[in-house]
């Protein structure tokens, strides 16, 4: 379940750095530091049941917020920081990764872990948001999701 947690988030961090492009718009940097505002995505099994799921953050728990949320900083040096906040605590770095752009495509991958791996594509980048889409296929499941986030820095 960690585990699938986790690539969600990371899916949902390259899900929102898409960016549109047409003739008259400029490719925004995605260097900054980006907080997860809202997610959404499904898992469809070989046997054809699904779930979906949807959430707003900071995430709140029978109308009382817990304030879990996440944010990644993106460096220009190539280098990227998850942190997580939650309870109003102290934040939490808790992945450091490094990553790449073509085209559309952000690839992110952990210095340690590579089960945090991910591969997403940047729906939209502009000034102030990045939305991240992601797909994984797996022997028993397809799951996609797509991730917003506002830029905080």
């Amino acid at each position: 379940m960690k585990r699938i947690l986790s690539f969600l988030t990371i899916l949902m961090v390259v899900a929102l750095y898409s960016c549109s492009k047409d003739e008259d718009s400029k490719e925004v940097s995605i260097i900054g530091t980006w907080q997860i505002t809202r997610d959404g995505g499904s898992i469809v099994y070989n046997d054809g049941t699904h779930t979906s799921a949807s959430n707003d953050y900071p995430l709140s728990f029978n109308g009382q917020e817990y304030g879990y949320y996440w944010s990644y900083t993106f460096n220009g040096d190539g280098t990227c920081i998850w942190t997580t906040y939650a309870d109003n605590r102290e934040p939490k770095v808790d992945n450091r990764f490094t990553y790449s752009i073509s085209n559309n495509t952000l690839t992110v991958k952990h210095k340690v872990d590579n089960n945090l791996d991910f591969v997403c594509e940047i729906k939209n980048n502009t000034a102030d948001q990045l939305v991240l889409f992601y797909q994984e296929k797996t022997d028993t499941y397809v799951a996609t999701g797509t991730h917003f986030y506002k830029r905080i820095k």
